[in-house]
């Protein structure tokens, strides 16, 4: 990502990684939730699937390595990001510190998960086959 020169280019840069930062976050923490042991539905109505599968490990995994390699200079920050995942209470500039590091690196491996989870159901496949 090309370096911002203007407030107003600093500010939009700023928008999109948070936005980004947020959504990943918010995918992460849905996954991290959903259980690996399944039971049958009988429910037929109910066609979405709530079990943890091999993409999404994969992804969990992914994030996870992106934000060790984005906070790995940085210790001072490793706690903030574990607030913000928490979604507890940061200081803001310690929280804008977080989310440029570890957004810029979310941006850098595709973690968005509309452009993430689209390879597979496009047929990528490649680590499960």
């Amino acid at each position: 990502m090309a370096r911002p020169t203007t407030i107003e280019a600093i500010e939009k840069t700023y928008s999109f990684q948070k936005k980004l930062f947020n959504q990943v976050i918010e995918k992460y923490n849905a996954i991290r939730q959903l259980s690996p042991v399944v039971s049958s539905n009988l429910n037929t109505i109910s066609s979405r699937s709530h079990r943890l599968s091999y993409t999404m490990v994969d992804y969990l995994i992914d994030v996870e390595h992106a934000c060790t390699a984005a906070l790995e200079n940085k210790p001072q920050l490793h706690g903030a990001f574990a607030q913000l995942v928490a979604d507890d209470p940061v200081d803001l500039q310690l929280a804008k510190q977080v989310i440029r590091s570890v957004a810029t690196v979310f941006n850098s491996r595709n973690l968005d998960p509309a452009i993430y989870f689209l390879k597979y159901r496009r047929g990528r496949g490649e680590r499960h086959e």
